[in-house]
């Protein structure tokens, strides 16, 4: 291989007309070629291309010189003839080499024809190839084979994936299959081999971001950004300018659309509206999550701009003014109500009416009751009251609510009249309240009538228990039939041990005994009392009757003995100084003088333990201690209250201490607590409520998924649970199915939550929904759900991300690695946050994909640049071995005739 020293020596001899000449000819011109001398080379092998010796050979160095000058014209005359003379194992090189000239020469139709034949007699291509073929049948409009062969080129980051991953995009555009052209497009704008390409692959990704409302992560306005920034001298300037604004218009990343348009340099009107429109949407994402601080800060941005859009403007007053009514500002909110009420837009608005009802809650709440039911009123007036609804049902209770509370009965009457004969909704509470407004209005035969019919229409109702006092007492009081009272008395106190109302039923029943003589009857109330309610009034009362009683019934030693069998301090002296020392406590609490009267109640139960205030005493002690922070004593105080039988202090009682071992994370005891809350909280819906929040809460922080699930389903089952309560409820109850591996149950409840992702739960569902299909093996079904999320309008943008990693995990699953390296470059480079691990992920993610993708394409031929160099060179053939053979084959001759001719 001393190609210089060879060069010459052939030379020399190249050109005489002998046998060494043609010899020399060939070798000379197969040297020049390997120095890619090759016009001297094509001379030489030219020369050749008659002789008998090297006619097989020299077409080969032929065509591939002229291949190597680009004379593409010289092949597609030369070489075609030559398939007919060469033998098969030459025909795919020769192929593949007019393929190509027709190629470079923009004959595709051609190419096509050279390519399918080359591919015939090949058992593999390389990727160079493969971009070739696909790209020429990209031009013969054959877009499904033309994505074939490109998508089998994209991998590694080079001209070839950039030019593969373009036209694959075309080729998806042609289909309508945008979201894979947007994919591909995507990774073509992420190299820079080719300007020219990645400026337009990156236009169009940027506008298809836009047109498939495709933004997850921002993409569409970052996109139009770097657009900007990287090509401001583009033919596009304007247009991508007009799509950015199109794009930060449309886009549900609000977040990130307030701080493009912030940057927006001498803004337009238009650019104004937009400012408060996206505003106020953002200002309803931190309202959807009850942040209502940065709610309240973007209402307020919006309503900078509020001389734009008057319903924005009636809409941002609305929601401001329900932040400060959540917050109990209730003079703020009723102010901005009523701006809202006096915009201009707010008529045409479906809150417009609701406008109404929250300024009557607010006065309501503040107690305000006539201002309540004018407002109860107003809202009445400006809706249909065709549409019996749910909000109309409760503000007809409302307005008889306050009514009642300020003696007004017959008005009263009249809307609990309305609501209990036109609603479902609370029905049960206007029945029971229209009876109390009739007992007052001393219609008492129709009082007990109400009662009955509440009874019977709603038996499961919360009221049944009062009702069926309040039937005793009115027997007992007004109508005086005392064996009806005695009756509707023994049923309150037999059904409802846990009454509020017992100590009543249970005096009054006793005094019913009494009067009809029943003195036995009478005598085992007043103990019963006693027992039940040692150290109260109704005890000392109850203490008064016994003594009475043994004296009518002539056994004095009867009282005597009771109290001295029971333990019962009797002395009147003590009893007085008991009250005293009580009394005294008592009016420095009223006094809000809480230092002293936790002194003063600590004092008289350390004089007094079980003295006859001594419950009183420990529940206000209790209530001293935890105003100033001394929750370890104030729930040891709540404790002796709670140990007590029931009392009026219990249900207070339950829900402090439950609320003090919850902050204390005693998150076990806090459940018996609410447990026992829900129990005696019969008649109170709030504190049911309460009750089962805070079991529902409870269960889930201590991770006991067994009394979460009943837990959480009773929430759900309660009246008048708000929507972010049932979010809740949801979402505790779907991750307690979940953890418990009952995916099938936690599916259909995310699916319920799944609906509006504008809340963190909602976010959070849509994932677990894609999640869980995905542990189901419905992969398709999975992805759907991310894409269809995707277009969705979520603040949430983690849960969203976490959706992307899974989309990924499926495309990688099913080998569509290009499709994973985008959505997982995408979250690289547009999401945001830096601290939450979901870049991490998606990096580790990306790096084991890459893996895969190389492990894969080790199986394939090197990838080339060029396409020339995909051509095999001849001297790889090494055709000079056949001519040294013959050379030696004519030496042999030679010497064999020199030998003649000396015998000779």
């Amino acid at each position: 291989k001393e190609y210089n020293k060879a060069d010459k020596s052939f030379y020399e001899i190249k050109d005489k007309n002998d046998f060494y000449g043609p010899l020399a000819t060939y070798f000379y011109s197969h040297i020049k070629y390997l120095k890619r001398q090759y016009q001297t080379a094509l001379e030489g092998f030219n020369s050749l291309k008659d002789h008998a010796l090297f006619a097989q050979i020299v077409p080969f160095y032929i065509t591939q010189i002229y291949l190597l000058q680009e004379k593409y014209d010289d092949i597609i005359e030369y070489s075609p003839p030559l398939l007919k003379k060469i033998d098969s194992e030459r025909t795919a090189e020769i192929t593949r080499i007019i393929a190509e000239a027709y190629y470079q020469n923009k004959n595709y139709a051609k190419a096509l024809e050279y390519f399918t034949q080359y591919e015939s007699n090949v058992e593999e291509i390389n990727d160079v190839e493969y971009y070739q073929i696909g790209f020429t049948h990209y031009r013969n409009d054959n877009y499904d084979k033309a994505a074939y062969y490109l998508q089998e080129v994209i991998g590694v980051e080079d001209s070839l994936t950039q030019n593969a991953a373009y036209h694959l995009g075309m080729c998806y555009i042609k289909q309508g299959k945008k979201n894979k052209a947007k994919t591909a497009f995507g990774i073509a704008a992420q190299n820079d081999f080719d300007e020219e390409i990645s400026e337009d692959a990156l236009f169009n990704y940027a506008k298809l971001c836009f047109e498939l409302d495709y933004s997850p992560f921002n993409e569409a306005i970052n996109s139009f950004q770097r657009f900007l920034e990287k090509y401001p001298t583009s033919v596009r300037i304007d247009e991508a300018y007009d799509y950015l604004l199109k794009a930060v218009l449309s886009t549900n990343n609000y977040a990130e659309a307030l701080k493009v348009i912030q940057d927006i340099p001498n803004p337009t009107p238009e650019v104004h509206a937009a400012h408060q429109r996206l505003a106020y949407f953002r200002a309803m994402e931190y309202y959807a999550d009850l942040d209502l601080k940065n709610a309240i800060d973007y209402l307020d941005e919006s309503l900078e701009y509020k001389q734009y859009n008057s319903e924005f403007t009636a809409l941002a007053y609305y929601w401001k003014a329900d932040a400060f009514y959540r917050q109990e500002k209730f003079d703020t909110s009723i102010e901005l109500y009523n701006k809202c009420l006096r915009t201009g837009g707010a008529i045409n608005l479906d809150l417009y009416g609701k406008a109404y009802y929250n300024v009557a809650y607010a006065y309501f709440q503040q107690k305000k009751y006539k201002e309540a039911g004018m407002w109860f009123r107003k809202y009445e007036d400006n809706v249909d009251k065709e549409d019996i609804n749910n909000m109309l049902c409760d503000a007809w209770n409302r307005a008889g609510d306050c009514y009642f509370i300020t003696s007004m009965f017959s008005a009263a009457y009249d809307y609990y009249n309305k609501a209990a004969s036109s609603c479902t909704y609370d029905a049960d509470y206007a029945y029971y309240q229209k009876a109390l407004s009739q007992g007052r209005l001393k219609q008492h035969r129709p009082k007990i009538n109400s009662l009955l019919t509440l009874k019977e229409t709603y038996p499961a109702s919360t009221y049944i228990a009062g009702a069926v006092y309040e039937i005793g007492r009115t027997y007992h009081s007004n109508i005086e039939n005392a064996d009806s009272a005695i009756y509707y008395y023994r049923q309150y106190i037999e059904n409802y041990s846990r009454g509020v109302k017992m100590k009543s039923a249970l005096s009054s029943l006793a005094n019913l005994y009494y009067n009809k003589g029943q003195l036995n009857k009478s005598l085992d109330t007043y103990k019963d009392i006693v027992a039940k309610y040692p150290g109260t009034s109704e005890a000392v009362n109850a203490l008064e009757m016994i003594k009475n009683i043994s004296v009518e019934m002539n056994d004095p030693d009867y009282y005597v003995n009771y109290v001295e069998d029971e333990g019962i301090d009797t002395d009147i002296s003590d009893f007085e100084k008991d009250s005293m020392k009580y009394k005294s406590a008592e009016k420095l609490y009223t006094e809000n003088n809480i230092p002293q009267a936790m002194r003063a109640f600590e004092s008289y139960l350390d004089t007094y333990p079980n003295g006859s205030y001594s419950l009183e005493a420990n529940y206000y002690y209790a209530r001293c201690s935890d105003s100033e922070d001394k929750t370890d004593q104030a729930l040891n105080a709540y404790k002796n209250v709670i140990e007590r039988s029931n009392n009026p202090f219990t249900e207070g009682s339950l829900l402090r201490a439950a609320s003090i071992c919850f902050d204390n994370e005693n998150y076990t005891k806090a459940f018996e607590y609410f447990e026992d809350l829900e129990g005696i909280s019969s008649e109170n819906k709030e504190r049911i409520l309460i009750a089962r929040l805070g079991m529902m809460r409870s269960a889930f922080l201590n991770n006991n998924f067994d009394k979460l699930i009943p837990a959480a389903q009773a929430v759900l089952n309660t009246e008048k649970i708000n929507e972010t309560q049932e979010r809740e409820a949801l979402n505790k109850l779907a991750k307690a199915y979940y953890n418990t591996e009952r995916y099938e149950l936690a599916l259909s409840t995310y699916k319920k939550l799944s609906h509006d992702v504008t809340s963190y739960e909602g976010g959070e569902a849509r994932y677990f929904v894609a999640l869980i299909n995905y542990k189901l093996e419905h992969d398709s079904i999975a992805e759907n759900v991310v894409i269809e999320f995707s277009k969705a309008t979520s603040p949430h943008r983690y849960w969203l991300a976490k959706g992307f990693l899974l989309l990924s995990d499926i495309y990688t699953a099913r080998g569509e690695y290009f499709q994973a390296t985008h959505i997982l470059k995408s979250i690289i480079d547009n999401y945001t946050n830096e601290s939450d691990g979901i870049k991490l992920e998606a990096q580790d993610k990306l790096t084991e994909v890459k893996a895969l993708e190389e492990a894969e394409a080790m199986q394939d031929k090197s990838r080339l640049i060029q396409p020339v160099d995909s051509i095999q060179p001849v001297d790889t053939i090494q055709p000079a071995d056949s001519i040294r053979k013959q050379n030696q084959d004519t030496d042999k001759n030679l010497k064999d005739n020199e030998n003649t001719e000396q015998d000779d």
